[in-house]
């Protein structure tokens, strides 16, 4: 796999800052238990394009084979996307799911992507799902106080904001590996921060700038 795919596990994941990551692999080692003492959630919050979502979707996998001590381990997941629009029906019906233990696995797993876009009332009775004991939910939102407050006091937050120039500079080298032109990381490091941290803009435009000044240099030379 390359750096710039899909990423395939958290190991692949680039975090804008250290407690980040730590508080994950915490989670994910079972270092820090969930769901525990009311706490039933992971709130991703952060910027456009940082690998939110893609996280979440990681998560339940990554956790189930430590719980499960294996690596095979492919848990249920049930993924709202809000930006589709959720019925209020659906986020009802996630309470009479988690009245039971799973079968085949230690916890239900519930990731809601862009959590923020769920009405006020919506937001009130996903609160009340949370309660239940057998869960974990993944909520993710680029706008962390359109979150209901009860949502975000049942989730532990990580803060998913851009990465620095610097570690995204590798993704920037390798997003033009193939481009036959040198490009100093000076330059490198200018361009990074106009693509906002988001690593899908950042796949276009950086090897967009490297085949323009190929084709300036043919012209020149």
């Amino acid at each position: 796999m390359t750096i710039l795919s899909t990423p395939t596990s958290i190991d692949h994941i680039i975090f804008g800052n250290e407690d980040s990551r730590d508080r994950i692999y915490d989670i994910v080692n079972g270092d820090e238990v969930l769901p525990s003492t009311g706490v039933t959630g992971i709130l991703l919050y952060g910027m456009y394009g940082t690998g939110k979502t893609t996280l979440a979707k990681l998560l339940p996998q990554a956790i189930e084979r430590v719980k499960a001590n294996d690596d095979d381990a492919d848990p249920h997941v049930k993924f709202f996307e809000c930006q589709n629009k959720v019925s209020a029906k659906e986020i009802l019906n996630i309470s009479s799911q988690t009245d039971f233990y799973p079968l085949g696995q230690s916890l239900h797993y519930f990731i809601v992507d862009e959590v923020n876009r769920l009405s006020e009332d919506q937001q009130m009775d996903l609160r009340a799902a949370m309660n239940k004991p057998h869960s974990l939910f993944i909520l993710t939102t680029n706008i962390p106080s359109a979150v209901e407050q009860g949502l975000r006091t049942r989730c532990i937050p990580i803060d998913m904001n851009a990465a620095s120039p610097m570690q995204l500079l590798p993704l920037a080298r390798q997003a033009i590996a193939d481009i036959d032109v040198e490009i100093p990381d000076a330059d490198l490091l200018k361009l990074i921060p106009k693509c906002n941290g988001a690593i899908r803009i950042l796949a276009h435009e950086i090897p967009a700038y490297a085949r323009k000044k190929r084709r300036e240099l043919l012209k020149a030379a």
